[in-house]
């Protein structure tokens, strides 16, 4: 099997840990497969210490298989007993999607857990969300008429509760992408009794903006060529080109009015949400042979991104406007936690847990309350810092905040330089939702920082 030189020294260099980013196609998994294979080979690894974390139950298996089929070719000419074990041991390995990994922590350590119940099942996303709207419906029926959240369900109860049972939906999305809700969540309400909560919560606002449109012309800037290659007609190129030049434009016009303010300009921003819709509203027309492909780069870069910052105007505009939003925003990130512990307590009286409770729960076994107040790693984590001498991430462009966290704590944040890193930054415009792109970009400018020191 040929190689080149950079694949070389991914496949051959040691006690480092190493990111290899290339293109879709460009061999990165054969790379990795051929790395785990030569390091049995040469028995300075056994399966059973190995950790592979891929993102699709199909391309763990693959990995498997492959790693297998190549063992397998090696011994039929170097018979080797040892060899042999191994490739018995890869059946039981830890080469899973990080779900799969996660769970089989839960598995091992349920007794370490407080609040799950040894015969939990993973529930179904339509189960789940039936659940949750009771647990809804049960909430706004005992807290509606209280006197302290009247204010709150005055403003936001708009004919039914549609917006209410949307604004807590999507609040508990985005707290299954935190580490840890409720230490956030704490850390939010707190912020709300500062005097100083409109300036914090501007600049806070702003750095979101910052951070997303950032992200979104990195992922624009290196997706926009690649895309145009695969339309194959000229008309549907020249369509597909003037929609570009659109976003083009967009992305100016929010540059200009939102990313290049100073925090004193940003807080005097009037626009609402109706006009800045207007402004950069997405044409969702576009060339039949292309639409899956154009919307899919519409959906997890620019529509985000609109949201975003729709949502931080009209928040910025009511927290300008009136003294009266600090309480509202606070009370919601009050409720929010309510309702978020309901819920996992609802989950747990059904033994139910989600895809991303196995996270949450993964973290609560790795993680505990340092004295300082901060967290550092459990016993256990210390033990599977020994345990695993090679860790491996497939698709690391498409890993979230919490599942960094897991890599982390199993890795000894990294301190074990025995992690080894596959992704391509230009396939997360078909990101699994929750993936954070811009961890593998930094990640790219830290290691390529510390090759040139």
């Amino acid at each position: 099997m040929v190689f080149n030189e950079n694949q070389k020294r991914a496949i051959e260099v040691r006690n480092k840990n190493i990111l290899v980013s290339a293109a879709a196609g460009s061999g990165k998994t054969r790379i990795l497969v051929e790395r785990l294979k030569n390091m049995i080979i040469k028995k300075e690894v056994e399966a059973s210490e190995v950790v592979v974390m891929t993102f699709a139950k199909a391309a763990a298996s693959e990995i498997k298989n492959r790693i297998k089929n190549s063992l397998d070719e090696y011994i039929k000419v170097n018979y080797d007993e040892e060899i042999e074990r191994q490739i018995t041991l890869l059946q039981s390995a830890n080469i899973s999607t990080i779900d799969s990994f996660c769970k089989r922590i839960i598995d091992e350590n349920f007794y370490l857990l407080n609040d799950i119940d040894p015969n939990y099942r993973i529930g179904d996303e339509k189960e789940l969300a039936l659940m949750f709207d009771r647990v809804l419906e049960d909430f706004f029926e005992e807290n509606y008429n209280k006197e302290e959240y009247k204010l709150f369900f005055k403003v936001y109860f708009k004919k039914s509760d549609k917006t209410l049972k949307l604004m807590f939906s999507e609040g508990i999305e985005y707290l299954n992408t935190i580490p840890w809700p409720i230490e956030y969540l704490d850390e939010k309400i707190k912020k709300c009794d500062n005097d100083e909560f409109v300036e914090n919560y501007a600049r806070e606002l702003k750095d979101e903006i910052d951070s997303c449109y950032g992200e979104a012309c990195e992922i624009y800037e290196l997706n926009r060529d690649e895309i145009i290659k695969k339309v194959k007609k000229d008309d549907d190129l020249k369509i597909f080109n003037d929609k570009f030049d659109n976003i083009k434009m967009w992305q100016d016009y929010v540059k200009k009015e939102f990313v290049d303010k100073s925090i004193e300009e940003f807080k005097e921003i009037a626009l609402n949400s109706k006009e800045l819709k207007e402004k950069i509203e997405i044409d969702k027309e576009c060339p039949s042979g292309t639409k899956q492909l154009y919307n899919r780069f519409n959906k997890n870069t620019y529509e985000e991104l609109y949201d975003l910052i729709r949502k931080a105007i009209k928040n910025l505009n009511n927290a300008l406007d009136t003294k009266k939003y600090v309480n509202n925003d606070k009370l919601y990130m009050i409720l929010l936690k309510e309702i978020y512990i309901r819920f996992k307590e609802e989950k747990n009286a059904n033994k139910v847990i989600s895809i991303s409770d196995l996270q949450k729960y993964a973290l609560e076994l790795l993680y505990e309350e340092s004295e300082s107040g901060g967290k550092r790693f459990t016993e256990l984590a210390k033990r599977l810092q020994k345990k695993y001498k090679q860790i491996y991430v497939d698709e690391y462009q498409d890993t979230s905040f919490v599942q960094e966290e897991i890599i982390k704590a199993i890795s000894n944040n990294y301190e074990n330089r025995n992690v080894f890193l596959v992704g391509d930054v230009k396939q997360s415009i078909y990101a699994f939702r929750n993936s954070k792109p811009k961890l593998f970009v930094d990640k790219c400018e830290q290691y390529k920082k510390a090759m040139e020191d």
